[in-house]
């Protein structure tokens, strides 16, 4: 008999269990008690079977586990979101629902103030929106390694990724580069299913979501380029392409995508200007960032490969798992032709594209990259590793996860004291004496306008109780489908500076208040508690009309 034995349907109330911790009562001790007591459950599961077999539910329990760990680590461990201020500027974009803004497409912005417009805001709140997004990742992979492999193998797929810091890390900041990650694997996912079945609600689906992933980042392009060339140069998939569901699917990525090109061309393309000015580099610069970018690859799929070292019975068993790489065998269906397309056209399509226009190619492009990966490296374990010693793996991701979130009371002082770039912010402090401010001075206006600068006006806009709208780089031009100089003295403007010193934030918010008004003064002690940050505080009650 097991020390520990538990059906199915407990687990899954276990993880509901888990599910019911809100971030405003986090109580970490019985949240990892917990997580660890259902990751034995599921290791545990028929452990007095002779032959334990993988059950399909393994995998998508696993991968419930891993969202509510990941979110609590994160969530336990991290101050601010993320120092750059991505994650609220994310907010204030999708807020507006524009179809597009001055620096990217729209649509990771959407999903953003979708999450938002059922939960509340909060760090705790969005951290599990990132760990949502992993989550429907692993989901993808599951089902994709099911196409080549049975739940053994789709499990050992799910784990590998795990471990990889795309998926998990470097995942924790949701962002424009975060966001592709579960499109893109959603996408390859329906290219498979196109290829073997040609539904046209498939063909819809497929198109919808190369549209999606285009509106989320250009970089996108690669993906459907490594798609596009896997379909026309494989004689099995040709006929796919132009079939009714090749047809189909591009009708309906034009659709998807319509609104923003027109967009786009009444704002005079301004993400793509944007795009095209972070490139510029000389050559030298430019090879040794395309240099880095190949060698971070390999270095994120290290861990996952480490993984696969834990199935062999045998140290020496190790030798020939290296030596099992046979892509012939996938190189023999239209299938296995596509996966290894999906791990290599990108890479190639990035490195031509970023070298020709000159750009800074930049290692967290490759974010959404690693979906293949893990089904390759689950592929190089035999089968009948993989349906005996699954138990291994499961235990080792289950104890890193469990290890990390011991960790966080410590990685999240060592956080309140990073010095680097915003990272030790007074941000929710700050928007609590700015809403203060305005609620005395200002008036109650639900929705004010902002200015001043982007990580503190952003912070604001996710912030505040008052759901303020902020003008993007205090510039008219850039906001013109909703906001003008009229509009911003109707509804009231509050701007926001640091007090450093610097006088070309206090310049651009002047410019958009009425002449002679003068800012506040007011310092908020850093995360650190030590460290002093002065703003900066303009408060312009609403103006009437003329």
């Amino acid at each position: 008999m097991p020390a520990f034995s538990m059906d199915g349907f407990a687990l899954r109330l276990h993880i509901l269990g888990l599910l019911g911790y809100s971030s405003g009562s986090l109580k970490p001790v019985p949240a990892i008690f917990t997580l660890v007591q259902a990751a034995i459950v599921l290791i545990h599961s028929e452990a007095s079977s002779s032959s334990p077999k993988v059950k399909n539910w393994y995998a998508p329990a696993a991968i419930a586990l891993f969202v509510v760990a990941f979110a609590l680590y994160a969530d336990l461990s991290r101050i601010n979101l993320d120092r750059h201020g991505d994650m609220v500027e994310n907010y204030a974009w999708g807020m507006l629902w524009q179809w597009g803004n001055a620096k990217h497409p729209p649509f990771f912005g959407w999903v953003t103030a979708v999450w938002f417009s059922v939960f509340e805001r909060g760090s705790g709140t969005y951290y599990l929106l990132s760990a949502v997004s992993s989550g429907l990742t692993l989901l993808a992979i599951w089902r994709i390694a099911l196409r080549y492999g049975d739940q053994s193998l789709a499990l050992l797929a799910v784990l590998v990724a795990m471990m990889l810091p795309p998926m998990t890390f470097l995942a924790i900041k949701y962002n424009a580069s975060s966001a592709m990650t579960p499109i893109w694997a959603a996408a390859f996912l329906f290219y498979l299913r196109g290829l073997e079945k040609r539904k046209l609600y498939d063909a819809v689906i497929l198109g919808a979501l190369a549209g999606a992933a285009m509106l989320t980042k250009y970089h996108s392009a690669v993906l459907l380029g490594a798609l596009f060339l896997h379909a026309l140069f494989d004689k099995d998939a040709r006929p796919v392409l132009f079939s009714a569901f090749g047809f189909v699917t591009a009708v309906t990525f034009f659709a998807t995508v319509a609104g923003h090109i027109l967009w786009l061309i009444r704002n005079d393309f301004l993400p793509i200007t944007y795009a095209a000015e972070q490139g510029g580099g000389g050559l030298a610069d430019v090879a040794e960032y395309a240099l880095s970018f190949l060698a971070s690859i390999p270095l994120y799929i290290l861990p996952g490969a480490a993984l696969l070292l834990l199935i062999n019975t045998r140290v020496t068993d190790a030798r020939p798992i290296l030596s099992r790489i046979k892509p012939e065998g996938l190189l023999r269906t239209v299938e296995g032709r596509a996966l290894l397309s999906f791990a290599i056209l990108p890479t190639i399509l990035t490195l031509i594209l970023g070298i020709g226009v000159q750009a800074e190619i930049s290692s967290v492009w490759a974010l959404p990259f690693y979906t293949p990966f893990a089904v390759l490296l689950a592929l190089l374990v035999p089968e009948g590793l993989r349906r005996t010693q699954f138990r291994k793996p499961l235990f080792f991701v289950a104890s890193f996860f469990a290890l990390l979130l011991a960790l966080t009371p410590f990685l999240r002082d060592y956080a309140s004291r990073l010095d680097v770039s915003n990272a030790m912010a007074p941000l929710e402090e700050l928007v609590a004496q700015v809403d203060e401010m305005w609620a005395t001075h200002g008036g109650r206006t639900p929705a004010p306008a902002l200015v001043g600068e982007r990580v503190f006006v952003n912070a604001a806009a996710f912030y505040s109780r008052f759901d303020p709208y902020v003008i993007m780089e205090n510039n008219l031009v850039h906001v013109k489908d909703y906001a003008s100089l009229d509009t911003i003295r109707a509804s009231g403007t509050i701007g926001i500076c640091r007090n450093d010193g610097a006088t070309w934030c206090a310049a651009q918010v002047q410019a958009l208040l009425p002449t002679g008004t003068q800012p506040q003064s007011i310092t908020i002690k850093g995360t650190d508690g030590t460290s002093d940050w002065p703003f900066l505080i303009w408060i312009v009650p609403a103006q009437p009309a003329n």
